[in-house]
């Protein structure tokens, strides 16, 4: 696709979340008194159960096994636009992204190479759809991940060179510029955390994990002035290639006991590939985005049960 004929969606996609967001008057005159719509939106952030191996449409070339997509687990029907949800990601090396778009099962692990072609989705396709449907309402989700990243280097906020948390900065701004210029403020609900995978290879990560993610959590609500700001944390898989994955899941649960805001997700018993077991199948992305968008929804407003 062009990147004129992208520009074309993005602006198409803005302006319906734009009538869809904005009631009263139709009048110029009141449409400019009238404030800025806002819309509801979240965080996906993590390492490559955040970015995302989930097939679109089975592709033999990925060497996945098993060979599933959305068509074999009977999510077919996903795989289309959805208006509801927008999705805006950032580009992996600098959270500079290609704009606003309608959420669809494109933006998985190798995105930024490929745009709409991607075949490849994370947890934002059910989050988005899941969120969207039982509100009855459009969101937003802003998605920055990078496979392979450690919470104690790469994440780490108190770095004072540039780092994937920095790009998350970037990320975050970048999105809610975008959006501004269509006139739509963004309000951030909550952060969606999928990581921990590589820290739990390391004795000396994993047993920092707890405080690690304790200062990632604050200085991002920090800086986004959201002191109470939800984290929905996935625990790990629970695989040997994860050594110290106890660890991980010990520092998880402590955080989310002594934080009212922080909720574990459950990631332990999620499908992966069989000559992949790092990296959950398309059932598995499926199951996580339904499951934090769960969460979310029964956090905030009783919806669903547990």
């Amino acid at each position: 696709m062009s990147h004129s004929s992208s520009r074309k969606r993005i602006r198409r996609c803005v302006g319906l979340m734009l009538a869809l967001c904005v009631f009263g008057g139709s009048s110029s005159a009141q449409a400019q008194q009238a404030p800025m719509p806002t819309l509801r939106t979240y965080i996906v952030a993590g390492q490559s159960n955040a970015e995302g191996t989930g097939v679109r449409r089975n592709n033999p070339a990925n060497g996945l096994n098993p060979q599933q997509d959305l068509y074999t687990i009977g999510f077919g029907h996903w795989d289309s636009d959805y208006n509801q949800a927008l999705i805006y990601k950032g580009h992996p090396d600098s959270g500079v992204g290609p704009g606003w778009d309608a959420m669809r099962p494109a933006y998985g692990s190798g995105y930024e190479h490929s745009l709409y072609r991607n075949n490849m989705f994370g947890p934002e396709l059910g989050i988005g759809r899941e969120i969207a449907a039982h509100l009855k309402e459009p969101i937003a989700i802003i998605k920055y991940s990078k496979g392979g990243t450690l919470l104690a280097v790469d994440w780490d906020p108190t770095d004072p060179g540039i780092n994937r948390y920095d790009y998350l900065i970037n990320t975050i701004n970048h999105a809610t510029q975008a959006m501004a210029a269509g006139g739509i403020a963004l309000d951030i609900q909550g952060v969606f955390w999928m990581q921990g995978e590589s820290d739990s290879g390391d004795i000396k990560y994993a047993q920092h994990y707890q405080a690690n993610l304790e200062r990632l959590i604050a200085t991002l609500r920090t800086q986004l002035n959201k002191p109470n700001l939800d984290f929905y944390v996935a625990t790990i898989r629970d695989t040997p290639v994860w050594t110290y994955r106890q660890h991980i899941w010990n520092a998880q649960q402590a955080v989310a006991d002594a934080d009212p805001n922080v909720y574990l997700v459950n990631g332990r018993d999620l499908e992966a590939y069989n000559n992949d077991p790092m990296h959950y199948t398309a059932r598995g992305q499926v199951t996580l985005g339904q499951r934090f968008a769960l969460q979310a929804l029964y956090d905030a407003w009783g919806l669903g049960q547990f």
